[in-house]
């Protein structure tokens, strides 16, 4: 099952103590004078924030169903997975200790595309520079150490990669989901769409100088659970408002969360039709930093190691 909760521009998100979610999301009118005979009407965009609250095991067996297209180009299945212990106050260091010990799958990226799965913290460490990985598993393990709680249930999964069995160790919780797995925690599958469209509240013939209407352009970045669902997304919006041809008006918004993962979104208007925006969508290991510096975004990633997304640029309405 998946549950959706509707957002307007401005939201606080609280939910799940195993959402880690970084939003920015704000809008802003540049001021215009304008005459009696002006007027546009703002755009409000709503977004959602998706939370999907299947038990852990129906989600397991989605994994199963896919065999090795779980991620495109990549020869990797779940083959299954047995139950090891219910966690207690008694072992619950011994828990923490055995998922932090056992790092065995990471996907490593190469612009927002999985190039491989990397099996051992060698192959990692060579991969990403000693010090930056050390960095990544450092933030890992402090992940696990402030979300695994009495209560949850320890597994072990069982991967076949290229014909070589992997296991790795999972935490799940039948109140929360999959609260922690190697590969299924650092994994994202992305998607990408612009939206750029003209509404005419004129109907005329062939290109019209004396247009009315609003213009509207958007880029969505979307984050998928392995199983198919939303895990999270990225949106910029600009739009642009016009009266006998003239530009009377626009209004922009940045918007971004991540479920388990770091989300970041801004944009500046640096001009009375143009703005200038940066996003990023990342899991628990890797951390963004977004700066903004002579009407440009810079967008930069702590890592390649683990799913990420990002993007930086200008959009002019004409």
């Amino acid at each position: 099952m998946k549950t959706k909760f509707i957002t307007k521009t401005s939201f606080a998100i609280a939910f799940l103590t195993m959402i880690i979610c970084s939003c920015s999301n704000s809008s802003s009118f540049f001021e215009f004078s304008l005459s009696s005979d002006d007027y546009y009407t703002p755009i409000i965009h709503n977004h959602d924030v998706v939370v999907d609250d299947s038990p852990w095991t129906l989600l397991l067996e989605k994994l199963e169903k896919k065999g090795a297209d779980i991620i495109p180009n990549i020869n990797i299945a779940l083959s299954g997975y047995e139950s090891i212990c219910k966690i207690t106050e008694n072992n619950l260091l011994d828990v923490k200790n055995t998922v932090m010990e056992n790092l065995a799958l990471i996907p490593c990226y190469d612009n927002n595309t999985i190039c491989k799965v990397l099996t051992n913290v060698k192959n990692i460490a060579d991969v990403n520079g000693n010090s930056s990985a050390i960095y990544n598993l450092n933030r890992r393990n402090e992940y696990i150490e402030n979300e695994v709680k009495p209560g949850m249930e320890l597994l072990k999964l069982q991967w076949n990669n290229n014909d070589t069995i992997i296991c790795t160790y999972c935490i799940v919780s039948d109140k929360s989901g999959i609260i922690y797995d190697d590969l299924i925690t650092n994994t994202v599958l992305f998607e990408s769409s612009t939206t750029d469209k003209t509404n005419k509240r004129q109907k005329t013939r062939g290109e019209d100088p004396h247009f009315t209407g609003t213009k509207t352009w958007g880029i969505a970045v979307i984050a998928d659970w392995l199983w198919g669902t939303e895990r999270g997304r990225a949106e910029i919006n600009h739009d642009c408002y016009f009266s006998n041809g003239q530009i009377i008006g626009q209004d922009s918004d940045a918007f971004a969360y991540m479920t388990i993962g770091n989300a970041e979104a801004e944009r500046t208007e640096i001009a009375y039709n143009k703005i200038a925006y940066g996003y990023a969508l990342s899991t628990p290991l890797i951390d963004i930093t977004i700066t903004f510096s002579s009407g440009y975004y810079t967008v930069s990633l702590s890592s390649d190691l683990g799913s990420h997304a990002k993007g930086a640029g200008t959009h002019t309405h004409l």
